[in-house]
């Protein structure tokens, strides 16, 4: 063996190299810090526990919880959960007990869950609780029969009891249904059910007494039945109004934080005087009349538009409160006009407050009253020289009147004045009174009808 060989068996031999695991990205994927799975040690808990838990649940947090595992299903569905099931029904205020003929969990799963009993849907919105059957419109179409042929068709009526003192409906439970291509809603019942009494009254109709016994449990039973119906029916409106007062309660702390978030926003002076038209529009408003607790990221995503909305309030209270400053100056003006006519008593026809509000010679006085900013004060000292220039404005007036009579007059040619100047107009003496709306000169000339377009006859 030569020195090379001997160093080669000397050396120590290299380990080969392991192989990296491949990850997937499930695995890749950091924990989420949650620890899952941990409920499914609840069944081994002792039922002292568990029971005494679940004592303080709902009907329908027992069934749901029945229906996430086998165990808790074994546990909860036993006989022995019995009282389990009353203490869950018992805290719910005014929820009747189960009716003869149905467990605890079973009316539970009649009275909350949403399935139907037929073809297992998730919204049947009939509960029938005579019939203890929750049902699709579908499924209900498919199997029922009208009252009306209880009482008519010859298949049912003629096996039937018949008496005076009581009907087909005191033998069989009957519900009101809108059906399919009907207008109104109809009496009602289950073909089945029909068929099952009928059925029954075959297997006694030669046997008196037990036609008769039958008939007394027929009516026994639907007595219990329009109790406990009696029993559910106050439990439902007190359920509705519970519920009704919950939504309201959590609607109201949500316009609540959205007054305050708006409120924080800037808003807080705008809110302080908001009108009722404008707090009205604001709390019908679709995002804060919901009925669910305000998010922060609801409202990072609404914020801009309840800003907008608080903007166009705003404007249309600047609006308001800038109409009724005017209104106040323009009742100023027109006092002070009142005032002068009232000095100064004239056989002459004169302008009214509008015509001379409106005259171009008063334009700065409009400029005044209405560019002036709402929060500055316009008192009547600041009308003293319009109110000296009243004279000649009613000089000036008058001069315009008698021009446009002359107009209209020279144009319909039916009346003829020698000399057709403004001191003419003097010297009539006869009305002139407008055949549109009937108003005497010069009034009438301040109508839309008067325009040389339109000019009427006088």
């Amino acid at each position: 063996m030569s020195p090379a060989d001997a160093n080669k068996e000397n050396e120590p031999t290299a380990r080969p190299v392991a192989k990296r695991r491949k990850t997937t990205a499930s695995t890749s994927r950091k924990s989420s810090g949650k620890k899952k799975g941990i409920l499914k040690y609840l069944p081994e808990m002792p039922l002292e526990i568990l029971f005494e838990t679940f004592r303080y649940l709902y009907p329908l947090d027992l069934l749901r919880l029945a229906r996430t595992t086998k165990a808790l299903r074994r546990i909860l569905m036993h006989r022995s959960a019995v009282s389990l099931w009353k203490s869950a029904q018992a805290n719910l205020e005014g929820f009747p007990e189960a009716p003869p003929g149905l467990s605890e969990p079973a009316f539970a799963n009649l009275a909350f869950d949403t399935h139907c009993h037929f073809c297992g849907c998730l919204r049947a919105s009939k509960l029938i609780w005579m019939c203890k059957v929750r049902s699709c419109n579908r499924c209900l179409e498919a199997r029922i029969i009208d009252y009306t042929d209880l009482i008519y068709v010859p298949k049912y009526y003629t096996r039937l009891p018949t008496e005076e003192s009581w009907s087909p409906r005191h033998l069989l439970p009957v519900f009101e249904f809108k059906r399919k291509n009907r207008r109104y809603e109809n009496n009602v019942c289950f073909r089945e059910d029909a068929e099952a009494l009928c059925a029954a009254f075959d297997l006694v109709k030669h046997d008196a007494l037990a036609y008769e016994r039958l008939t007394g449990v027929f009516l026994k039973r639907m007595v219990d039945r329009y109790n406990h119906l009696e029993k559910c029916l106050r439990w439902e409106c007190i359920s509705f109004n519970a519920r009704g007062a919950e939504l309201d309660k959590i609607q109201d702390q949500r316009r609540k934080d959205i007054f305050l978030r708006l409120a924080a926003a800037g808003w807080d002076e705008e809110l302080k005087y908001l009108q009722p038209s404008d707090k009205e529009v604001l709390e019908n408003h679709p995002f804060v009349a919901q009925c669910k607790k305000l998010t922060d990221r609801a409202w990072k995503d609404w914020a801009p538009i309840m800003n907008a909305e608080m903007a166009e309030i705003k404007i249309r209270r600047l609006a308001a409160e800038r109409a009724v400053v005017i209104d106040a100056r323009r009742k100023m003006f027109a006092r002070a006009v009142k005032k002068f006519a009232k000095a100064n008593p004239t056989n002459e026809f004169s302008p009214n407050v509008a015509d001379l509000y409106f005259m171009d010679e008063v334009a700065h006085v409009r400029v005044i009253i209405e560019d002036t900013p709402p929060t500055t004060e316009v008192t009547p000292g600041e009308l003293d020289t319009f109110v000296d220039t009243l004279p000649e404005l009613y000089l000036q007036w008058r001069t315009s009147m008698k021009q446009k009579l002359l107009a209209i007059v020279k144009q319909h040619q039916k009346v003829f004045l020698g000399n057709e100047s403004d001191d003419s107009v003097d010297l009539v003496i006869g009305l002139l009174r407008c055949e549109i709306c009937g108003m005497n000169f010069p009034f009438s000339l301040a109508q839309d009808h008067t325009r040389p377009d339109t000019t009427p006859d006088i």
